[in-house]
């Protein structure tokens, strides 16, 4: 390392199982930006839950250029969480990294607890995510800010906040793009025109499949399509069966290089995607409509502003039907000059994260104490929480970090991190906060009587707050 660079670690996750949905935007963003920041001359580690299961050319490239480690992670709880803590803390200590950098807000798995412990041997954390639109990013600030020194939000212009916290940078949606090279790519490679193309992300199995039914209902003569597969070869099969005439328009290949990939997706008419934000997102900032396959899990569509969500057309079914063909129909001849409005501004994600990101690698943690009184959190609750910890004790509060974690019917349940000495000795415990929507919710939950292993450190029912020990993810309420 010279005197400039900076040891930065990655934490993401990737599902890439063929039979269900492709869950890869969280890897392929966190590679995106360190694979610049390794190019700047830094040192980039990178821990990814689930990375064996998804290879494609990026991947490739990063491991050869990143390092890549794996710590043994489970859901725990109790002593099990506790060993997880220390193995955490342990091997995070030993990369010795100036930043840390979370692909996705930390709600569970290896995110939550990679945070937990930078946050716990203060070293400075970055989260990265989406911005749906303003109000989602000023409310993501609101709650996960208190946790964070930096958060890096993506998306289309037109979803950004127009005020923002210093510790706050929105960038578009990450995208680099050769249209010029899937042009030649399209015409001398594949012998298609190119002028009116459906391109087909494929490395859903559904997404294919839809593409496939889309392709069998339409006259086929008027457009050509290409399925960018996981696996070629079976997508090729499959397209084999179609009748004759539509066959010799759709074309077959392996996901390309994203200045490619990105290139094909600005060129087409329309795309056929999964329900992820980053390959929606993506598609309208380079003005190409979307049908979008539904799975299961959040329906974050709705929260996007009315300028995105006119221009795609979601469906859960992988055969196309009436309404999706009539949403084909609609969308395909609608000149780009549309969707002008979804995205304004240059598309340089990465440069800015990364620059964003350097800027952050080199500042002391910041103290957001303040920030953590204001979701409810005061140094009088926290102190005699912590006294419960050490009866008898002098416990002073050094350093106080919060989260929210989960938004429940009843109430809202946060991760605090404390930093604290007792007797003047330095201590850090993780600790769980609930405010209750009202009295009752809260008395009826403290009626209810506490489950096996859960502590009860402190109540406030003027505030109708109460704080427990972490005792590990496998107690959350699931997500």
């Amino acid at each position: 390392m010279t005197d400039r660079s900076r040891r930065f670690l990655f934490v993401a996750y990737c599902f890439g199982d063929w039979a269900g949905q492709a869950l890869i935007g969280v890897y392929k963003r966190s590679l995106r930006i360190a694979m610049e920041l390794s190019a700047r001359g830094h040192e980039v580690t990178v821990f990814c839950t689930g990375r064996e299961a998804y290879r494609d050319e990026l991947t490739s490239l990063a491991e050869t250029r990143l390092r890549f480690v794996d710590f043994p992670f489970s859901v725990a709880a109790f002593d099990a969480a506790e060993e997880m803590r220390r193995v955490f803390l342990r091997e995070i200590a030993r990369l010795q990294p100036d930043l840390v950098v979370i692909g996705e807000a930390p709600l569970a798995g290896a995110l939550l607890e990679s945070t937990l412990c930078a946050v716990e041997l203060n070293i400075p954390v970055a989260f990265l995510d989406n911005a749906y639109n303003a109000v989602s990013s000023e409310n993501f600030c609101k709650v996960h800010g208190p946790m964070a020194d930096g958060i890096v939000l993506a998306g289309p212009s037109s979803c950004h906040a127009a005020d923002s916290p210093s510790y706050l940078c929105q960038v578009p949606p990450y995208i680099d793009s050769a249209p010029e090279l899937a042009r030649t790519m399209l015409t001398e490679t594949l012998g298609l025109e190119g002028d009116r193309l459906l391109t087909v992300l494929g490395y859903d199995s559904k997404v294919e499949k839809l593409g496939i039914s889309l392709l069998e209902r339409l006259d086929a003569t008027d457009f050509e399509v290409l399925f960018l597969a996981r696996d070629p070869g079976q997508c090729e099969d499959r397209l084999s069966r179609l009748p004759p005439a539509k066959r010799p328009r759709a074309r077959v290949i392996a996901q390309p290089s994203d200045p490619i990939l990105f290139g094909l997706v600005e060129l087409s008419r329309l795309a056929v995607v999964k329900y992820g934000y980053m390959q929606v997102s993506e598609c309208l900032a380079l003005r190409t409509p979307v049908i979008v396959v539904y799975h299961e899990g959040p329906q974050w569509l709705k929260h996007l502003p009315e300028v995105c969500r006119r221009f795609v057309h979601v469906t859960s079914s992988a055969q196309a039907d009436v309404a999706t063909e009539a949403a084909f129909r609609r969308l395909w001849d609608l000149p780009a000059v549309h969707l002008a409005d979804i995205h304004t501004g240059p598309l340089q994600a990465t440069a800015m994260a990364a620059k964003f990101l350097e800027r952050l690698s080199r500042v002391p943690p910041r103290n957001p104490w303040p920030e953590c009184v204001e979701l409810g959190f005061r140094e009088e609750h926290v102190v005699t929480s912590l006294r419960a910890l050490h009866p008898g004790l002098t416990v002073t509060l050094r350093r106080l970090r919060s989260m929210r974690l989960r938004e429940l019917p009843e109430s809202a349940l946060s991760s605090l991190v404390c930093a604290y000495t007792v007797d003047g000795e330095p201590r850090c415990a993780r600790l769980w906060a609930r405010i209750y929507q009202s009295s009752e919710a809260m008395d009826a939950d403290l009626r209810a009587g506490e489950p096996r292993g859960r502590r009860v450190l402190y109540s406030a029912p003027a505030s109708r707050l109460v704080v427990e020990a972490d005792v590990g993810q496998a107690m959350l309420p699931a997500l």
